[in-house]
């Protein structure tokens, strides 16, 4: 059985990364949709000061995938009037806990007093779930999503699934940049929260082939050098790298001059050496 080389050996490892991710996106597509668990605006409670959209303009990208998610799913956000030195909580409605949670969560949740020095008093912001016939308490543990709407997904205790429970979020912060949003809680199954982690994977075969065309345009210049100088096979892949970076550069300047000029002169860079690599490979 005749073994594989190395290049063969990686385009089927991308191959197969690339055919796991299309099944399990697909199958995530065929799963149950997210359930918003508490359709509308009914039933929040609020103090101080927390209002629907109440956000600054977020990523159009990440705000067109929320509201994908239905006409029932609210966004509130705390930056109301576009001050955001207002504070308030959000408390949602009991509702059934699911075995995995997930919310729309922008601006600033992890925001503590330290951030505002002149504040010292100032307990910070927090989001967490609280079960309500025990009144136990569960952190949600978030990074800082900024200016975008971020889905997030909590896999929630089993001895709470089925029991009621609710979402708080408070704004603590008089700081200007401590806002938080927060969206309406919905119940993920396991198998759209799989598909959803498994997209990301399509980053690994996207840029192999950025690599991919950054390095033909020196490799067979590069090879050529290496031939003709006689010298050892190792320095190939570091002249490709220092020619396809000068190639850059190059365009960069051509761009500069003239967009047009820039476009026919990286264009004929790629298509040259792309022709020139399949001449040698023959």
């Amino acid at each position: 059985m005749r073994s594989l080389n190395r290049f063969q050996i990686i385009s089927l490892a991308l191959a197969t990364i690339v055919t796991v991710v299309l099944i399990f996106t697909g199958l995530s597509g065929m799963a149950a949709k997210d359930t918003v668990l508490v359709p509308g605006t009914t039933g929040y409670s609020i103090t101080g000061r927390f209002e629907i959209g109440a956000t600054p303009v977020l990523e159009r990208r990440s705000v067109k995938i929320a509201q994908s998610r239905g006409k029932d799913l609210v966004l509130w956000g705390s930056l109301v009037e576009g001050d955001g030195k207002h504070t308030g909580k959000l408390t949602s409605p009991p509702f059934k806990a699911p075995a995995i949670l997930s919310l729309f969560v922008a601006g600033y949740p992890t925001a503590s007093g330290y951030l505002s020095p002149e504040y010292p008093g100032v307990p910070g912001n927090r989001l967490y779930v609280e079960r309500v016939d025990t009144q136990e308490t569960m952190k949600l543990k978030v990074g800082t999503p900024g200016d975008r709407w971020e889905e997030i997904s909590w896999l929630l205790p089993a001895a709470w699934w089925g029991h009621p429970i609710r979402v708080v979020a408070i704004d603590g912060m008089v700081d200007p940049a401590g806002w938080i949003g927060v969206s309406s809680p919905l119940a993920t199954s396991p198998l759209s929260l799989l598909g959803r982690q498994l997209s990301s994977l399509v980053l690994i075969p996207l840029y192999a082939g950025h690599l991919a065309l950054f390095l033909v345009l020196g490799l067979p210049l590069a090879w050529l050098i290496v031939q003709s100088q006689k010298l050892n096979s190792a320095y190939t892949l570091i002249l490709a790298i220092g020619i396809s970076a000068l190639a850059g550069y190059l365009s960069f300047w051509a761009y500069f001059l003239n967009p047009i000029f820039g476009i026919f002169f990286s264009t004929s860079l790629i298509v040259s050496a792309i022709g020139y690599a399949i001449f040698l490979y023959r």
